[in-house]
């Protein structure tokens, strides 16, 4: 079927696929930016209004002029324009925005646009059959650790609702930034202080919110703190809010603090001592008495005015700020277990996790538990963290173990909420959910003295991912989606993208591609702001499959290329191997047979971990089936004998299933193959439509092709029900009816199987109806289009 084709400049815009392709290269895009060049150039015979492409694109009456303006910054830089030339799009001044380029249309048949296959018909036009594999970093949970600071992103939407900060404790407090009366010098103390202020609080038993939650209010605030106040009190009436004021007088400072109708003052030599002093009085307003705690110092620098300085510069966003205060320090502040505890958590939430680790590790053996035992606590639950995030299960269980027994001894309790929370996410990387949760269960009970607000949604959105460990998305992905918003709402854009990469997960396990595709658009959006490497590479990953799973084909190859093009082997070798194995399932949907069995054999060697153990079967299988197509068939069975061994002491039960679906593609005999498919067909959870249906699709085929139509009916009603959103399923109900000679459901089948193939091409017997009765007569099909996602 022809399409409209609009040509402009070198570019070639096709409304219909999303495709947009400049001098010969197909550009991905946010959908925003693309459906605003979309709308404007499909509109080009007049100037449209701002609010209309609002509407149009934004789906509402109103956004923010920076949003609108970045999205049109990104649609002329996309297409080649600038904000200066404006040749293709054009500014109304008070109106809205006209494309005023030439442009002419012309039609195209295939459904990749033939400029981008001039460049890349070696790839993307083969592409034709089932989405890649569940990404293993969904399969074995996602989850967020607490070991690090949380970095709050800047963000100009609009305001969050009430709602995100409602579950906040009946006695909770909250620091509101420090309004600071001084000089160009001092504009650090607004957060600097203000984080000094809640952490002394919170070191006398006060629950206080933590300053990442402030600060990421605030912003959702326009940085208004008249708003943000507004919206704390009225989200919890019970909320204490401490306001306070800090103002250079002469040689010293004062400082002015508030609690409801009560109030304190405090003067000193510097804003760090006058803050400090403020604090014990205030502790008074609280019934509470102020910690012992040595200030150390050098020269006119103390520890608390270097931790709170580098606080301000993590606040503010800023790493390397931080990171160049402490590295600036006097050597013997520099040295003080306090400020290498920050500068390893500096390193870790910047995701350079050995760095961390060995930091850590040397901060220990200066730390002993009869020293300061709270600090050692806090050490060992940074470094349990760590330890999980390179794969050191066992060592991060013991680091985080340790945490619990000292903090929990000596009172550390954020500690060890954070050690519990960091070891339920190790465990259910083991495929230990009991474990896991019971983990969390604690590390709840934990923060609920804390008062912090956000840590009720972290363990929210780690609960959810266990779930979706566990096999149960259904149940999963309302608790993601709401720990997700939450996130975005509070600006913190790495932990929105771990609730985005479980999102699309969870939908591709319910056969639901354009959910899923949905919640990589969102993630498209997260990604710029996104600092940790390892989490942007499992992002990436997964919006490939989201991609390949709505037949988006060459965009979805594009993305995996650049992965394997950034990954070094040394160092990222169980990343390159999950990249190898969603390469080696499109390669043999392909027919790159030789292609996929190499790449399959690469990968099988690095997911040796439990958490991959699903991708590591279907990699497996993937090969056997690859060398049997090759008429390599000792070297498929020697495969298969391995795969067969490794599947029966793994902790996932699908991988047994994957083995079972090899050895009925190896095996001749119609009844020991169905033997085979039945098999895997009970090992399929009627829970999970991705298993379901990897069982059913190969095998309806076998039995399409040998003629044995009413067993064939049972196995593909089985799958009916996802045929509405899963393109293989409707390709094998339309596989059937055409067997069949059935014309009105084969006519219906094929229209739903088209609406999902995007890039991908039906098979011609199934395609054309009049050719049915050879159907039968077909040799059998390759098992290799099984919708797993």
């Amino acid at each position: 079927m022809s399409r409209p084709i609009l040509v402009f400049a070198d570019c070639r815009l096709d409304v219909s696929a999303r495709s947009l392709v400049r001098a010969g290269e197909r550009i991905d895009l946010p959908p925003v930016v693309f459906d605003c060049i979309a709308y404007l150039a499909t509109h080009r015979e007049r100037a449209v209004g701002r609010d209309e492409l609002v509407a149009a694109v934004w789906g509402k009456s109103a956004i923010t002029d920076t949003m609108l303006g970045k999205a049109i910054l990104a649609a002329r830089r996309a297409v080649g324009d600038t904000a200066e030339a404006q040749a293709l799009i054009r500014t109304v001044p008070r109106f809205g925005y006209h494309f005023v380029g030439a442009a002419r249309r012309e039609t195209a048949d295939d459904p990749v646009e033939t400029q981008a296959a001039a460049i890349a018909a070696s790839r993307s036009t083969r592409f034709f059959a089932r989405p890649p594999m569940l990404a293993a970093a969904i399969a074995a949970v996602v989850a967020i650790a607490l070991g690090t600071a949380l970095l709050p992103s800047r963000r100009n939407e609009a305001p969050s609702p009430a709602s995100d900060v409602a579950d906040t404790s009946t006695d909770a407090s909250a620091v509101l930034p420090v309004d600071v009366l001084g000089g160009p010098d001092d504009a650090w103390l607004r957060l600097g202080l203000m984080d000094l202020i809640a952490n002394r609080l919170r070191d006398a038993g006060v629950p206080v919110m933590s300053s990442d939650s402030v600060v990421s209010l605030l912003r959702r605030n326009d940085s208004d703190v008249d708003k943000l106040r507004e919206r704390l009190v009225g989200a919890n009436p019970h909320l204490k809010l401490v306001e306070t004021s800090m103002v250079r007088r002469g040689d010293g400072w004062m400082l002015h603090a508030r609690v409801g109708d009560r109030e304190i003052d405090a003067n000193g030599a510097d804003p760090v001592a006058t803050a400090r002093a403020g604090v014990e009085r205030l502790l008074g307003l609280f019934g509470k008495h102020p910690p012992a705690a040595a200030t150390p110092s050098s020269g006119n620098l103390t520890l608390d005015a270097l931790m709170q300085r580098t606080e301000a510069a993590r606040l503010a966003d800023d790493l390397d700020v931080a990171r160049s205060l402490l590295e600036s320090a006097p050597d013997d502040l520099r040295k003080l277990p306090e400020v290498r505890l920050r500068r390893a958590q500096i390193e870790l939430r910047a995701g350079r996790f050995d760095d961390g680790r060995q930091r850590l590790q040397a901060l220990l053996a200066d730390a002993p538990s009869e020293t300061d035992p709270a600090l050692r606590a806090r050490i060992l639950a940074n470094l349990c963290n760590a330890e999980s995030q390179l794969g050191d299960a066992d060592a991060a269980i013991r680091s985080c173990g340790e945490a619990i027994d000292v903090g929990g001894a000596h009172g550390a309790t954020e500690a060890v909420a954070i050690a519990y929370n960091n070891r339920a996410i190790t465990r259910s990387r083991q495929r230990e959910f009991d474990a896991a949760e019971a983990d969390f269960a604690r590390a709840r009970v934990a923060f609920g003295k804390t008062g912090d607000m956000l840590a009720n949604v972290r363990l929210d959105g780690n609960e959810a991912s266990v779930l979706l460990g566990r096999g149960r998305p259904a149940e999963a992905l309302p608790i993601l989606e709401r720990a997700r918003e939450r996130f975005e709402a509070f600006g913190m854009p790495s932990e929105a993208m771990i609730g985005v990469i479980n999102e699309i997960g969870a939908n591709r396990m319910l056969l639901r591609a354009s959910a899923a595709l949905a919640a990589s658009e969102r993630g498209w959006l997260l990604l710029p702001r996104v600092q940790d490497p390892m989490l942007k590479t499992y992002f990436r990953r997964e919006r490939a499959e989201a991609l390949a799973a709505n037949g988006r084909l060459g965009e979805a190859h594009a993305l995996l290329d650049g992965l394997v093009g950034e990954l070094d082997p040394a160092r990222d070798a169980t990343s390159l191997g999950l990249v190898r194995a969603s390469e080696a399932s499109i390669e043999l949907d392909a027919g790159q047979f030789a292609v996929a069995a190499a790449l399959a054999h690469q990968a099988i060697p690095a997911l040796d971990d439990p958490e991959n153990e699903q991708t590591r079967a279907e990699a497996a299988r993937h090969e056997i089936l690859a060398l049997h197509a090759l008429g390599r068939d000792a070297e498929a069975a020697d495969a298969l004998a391995k795969l067969t061994t490794w599947s029966a002491t793994a902790k996932e039960h699908s991988a047994a299933l994957q083995g079972e679906l090899a050895a009925a593609a190896l095996t001749p005999a119609p009844a020991d193959a169905d033997a085979h498919f039945e098999r895997a067909q009970a090992l399929a959870d009627p829970d999970l439509p991705y298993l379901v249906a990897a069982a059913a699709v190969p095998w309806g085929k076998a039995l399409i092709a040998r003629g044995e139509l009413e067993r064939a009916a049972i196995v593909a009603g089985r799958i009916a029900r996802y045929a509405e959103t899963d393109y293989e399923s409707a390709l094998l109900q339309a596989h059937l009816y055409a067997a069949l000679g059935e014309h009105d459901p084969w006519q219906a089948a094929l229209l739903r199987a088209r609406t999902l193939a995007g890039e991908r091409r039906i098979p011609p017997p199934i395609a054309n109806f009049e050719a049915h009765p050879a159907l039968a007569a077909t040799p059998p099909i390759l098992p290799v289009t099984a919708a797993n996602p």
